[in-house]
């Protein structure tokens, strides 16, 4: 597409190639000729701000070849070449829209004439050499941009690289452009238009941001013009950082006696991770891992006591030339309860053996069985002249309470009063509703500690602690340990199971 400069350029060079042929004398061009050229300042320089926009004006000068504008923002000091002009009428006009509300502006401007010498004949264009005359400088008055009416009257940065802005309508607009920039003089982009409804305020949100980056702001309403928008000033400049975003910590999950494994979502912009950990009752948080790279998004904490409550924290940092970011995640509670503790609810008890909050019994002993371990514990027993002796013996229970049960019995084993064990059952496939049938009771010397109700006996012979040392008594080591590891004797009113301890008293 012909550019209007080149149709101005070779409109003006066809005038001067008529004069020519007109009789305009030969002096006209320097050819051949001593004359020397000049270039006169131009005169009648004024300067207004009209609609958000700079307009220039001045009386053209018949030894114009070109104008070049200079200008300068907020001092007389840093004027650079912004633009030159081509005009051969009466008067000449420059308008600038690229000018912000609330700034001041220099412009000054100066002639340029060209030397001619002759005409190309196979172009028909006036030739010219390099030699060029310029006229001293004019300087206009200075510009204030006035403020426009519309303002951002809140700007802030959200989660996830994201900036809101917000604004009022103050005067009939037919829309807004937003632009932005990320340095107080750099070049603005226009990176959306928002179209004017009935309301008076409006926002918009800048999404996929880069975190630590300063973002600049403006906003320009519009009108509808004939054949195009007509501008009004653009807002005064707002600004934002965008913030980086914490993780969540989305986990917490017992991996081992002493360990618990987290996990959080990655923040896909930052240089790293640190873990804090405080146990509960800790004044401050402690620096515990510190994982280079966005993706690393797990941690096993090692080292932690049984029933011991911890609280987790997880910073995320970014590392920028000068400085470096970091946002702290929600502080999270762990809790290891690898062994079953006293004092669980029935929703964690299920949640530790089922996986679920309701009990959730086994309908056959083949999907029994598929849940079930055997370990070996050690107990003590009496040989025949009733001396107390240790042994190995082989138990099958649920395999989610299995290390409780196994630890639970290495206390029992190693408490003062040694109580003898010579038969001892958990799991037994027999349907109906029993807690054997999942693995979860334990029947400990089932003659000598009976099961009765209302005095009758329905299993067993007899339970009497002062004459056998095989019937549990009601206060001992072994009762106390049971107790401790959520395993509870078989009392139920008139009913008593003295043999029977089971995790959901049942």
């Amino acid at each position: 597409m012909i550019s209007k400069k080149s149709i101005i350029y070779k409109v003006i060079c066809l005038i001067l190639a008529i004069f020519m042929l007109l009789g305009i004398p030969s002096n006209s061009f320097a050819e051949g000729t001593d004359e020397v050229l000049t270039a006169t300042a131009p005169t009648m320089l004024k300067s207004g701000e009209e609609f958000g926009r700079v307009l220039l004006s001045w009386k053209s000068n018949y030894d114009a070849s070109t104008y070049e504008i200079y200008r300068s923002e907020g001092n007389k000091k840093n004027y650079i070449l912004y633009d030159t002009v081509y005009f051969d009428s009466p008067s000449c006009v420059f308008q600038d829209f690229d000018v912000v509300s609330g700034k001041k502006y220099y412009y000054k401007i100066r002639v340029v004439s060209y030397m001619a010498t002759g005409i190309d004949n196979k172009t028909g264009l006036i030739k010219h050499d390099e030699v060029k005359a310029e006229s001293t400088f004019k300087s206009f008055k200075k510009i204030r941009i006035k403020s426009s009416k519309t303002k951002i009257y809140s700007i802030k940065a959200l989660s996830k690289r994201r900036i809101r802005i917000r604004w009022k309508k103050e005067e009939e607009a037919a829309g807004f452009e937003i632009y932005r920039s990320t340095s107080p003089n750099g070049d603005y982009t226009k990176i959306k238009t928002v179209r004017a409804t009935k309301k008076k305020k409006y926002k918009f949100i800048d999404k996929n941001l880069e975190s630590g980056m300063t973002y600049y702001y403006m906003v320009r309403p519009y009108a509808m013009g004939i054949a195009e928008h007509e501008y009004q000033p653009y807002s005064s400049v707002r600004t934002a950082t965008a913030l980086l975003d914490k993780t969540t910590i989305t986990s917490t999950e017992i991996t081992g006696e002493d360990s618990i494994t987290l996990n959080w979502d990655p923040i896909s912009d930052a240089t790293g991770y640190k873990v804090y950990f405080k146990v509960d009752g800790a004044k401050k948080y402690s620096k515990v891992a510190i994982l280079k790279g966005a993706d690393k998004t797990s941690y096993t904490m090692t080292g932690v006591a049984d029933r011991t409550k911890i609280y987790f924290k997880i910073m995320t940092y970014k590392k920028l030339e000068k400085k470096v970011l970091r946002t702290v995640s929600d502080p999270v509670e762990a809790f290891n309860s690898y062994y079953a503790y006293e004092g669980e609810t029935k929703e964690q008890k299920c949640m530790r053996i089922f996986g679920t909050t309701t009990y959730q019994g086994y309908k056959s002993a083949s999907e029994a069985n598929a849940h079930m371990a055997t370990i070996t514990i050690r107990v003590w027993d009496l040989n025949a002249s009733g001396k107390k002796y240790g042994k190995n013996v082989s138990l099958t229970v649920n395999k989610a309470i299995a290390p409780t049960v196994k630890k639970m019995f290495a206390e029992i084993y190693k408490s003062k009063q040694r109580i003898p064990i010579h038969a001892i059952g958990a799991y037994s496939y027999r349907g109906g509703r029993t807690e054997h049938n999942e693995g979860l009771a334990i029947d400990i010397n089932p003659v000598e500690n009976y099961m009765i109700d209302n005095g009758v006996i329905l299993a067993g012979s007899f339970w009497n602690p002062k004459k056998s040392p095989y019937s549990i008594p009601l206060k001992c080591d072994m009762v106390s340990i049971m107790q401790k590891y959520g395993f509870s004797r078989g009392f139920w009113g008139n009913r008593k199971d003295y043999m029977h301890f089971s995790y959901f008293g049942t």
